[in-house]
């Protein structure tokens, strides 16, 4: 609701998973994930439809520890 409260009508697809876990899970679950999101990507702007679409990604680091 707040998007559209902003006149923001562009459709946005949102994911994301546990991040409550430690390093190497999460680095894991990560180097699992990236080419599907990637795939998913390239899938998505094969389609006519969606030729012109720009795609944003946004991240977020976990950061690291040398623990």
């Amino acid at each position: 609701m707040s998007l559209e409260n902003n006149s923001y009508y562009i459709p946005l697809i949102g994911l994301s998973w546990d991040s409550d876990t430690y390093w190497d899970s999460a680095r894991s679950v990560a180097k699992e994930n990236g080419p599907k999101l990637g795939q998913f990507i390239l899938d998505y702007k094969e389609r006519e439809q969606n030729k012109d679409v720009k795609v944003r990604l946004l991240g977020l680091s976990l950061g690291s520890s040398n623990t």
